[in-house]
């Protein structure tokens, strides 16, 4: 779950929320990896809306390499 907000916090109580409905759904959530990112505004380019924050953008990238791996797991434990 991926979460960005102009502000600080507003990411983390979405994400918060939206977690307890999928676990009472019994929805498949990779558990303890959350990525909050707080200040978007300062870290996107306002004319092409493109990510213009390294430390972010490296962030995001390790993020989505570790859920591409979870949904191997995954997969393999409902083969």
């Amino acid at each position: 779950m991926i979460g960005a907000t102009p502000g600080v916090k507003g990411t983390i109580l979405s994400q918060q929320q939206i977690r307890q409905t999928l676990d009472a759904t019994q929805s498949y959530v990779m558990p303890a990896q959350k990525m909050y990112i707080s200040q978007i505004t300062d870290k996107i380019a306002s004319i092409t809306r493109k990510l213009t924050d390294d430390a972010t953008r490296k962030y995001l990238q390790r993020y989505v390499q570790s859920f591409l791996q979870w949904i191997n797991q995954v997969q393999r434990l409902n083969e």
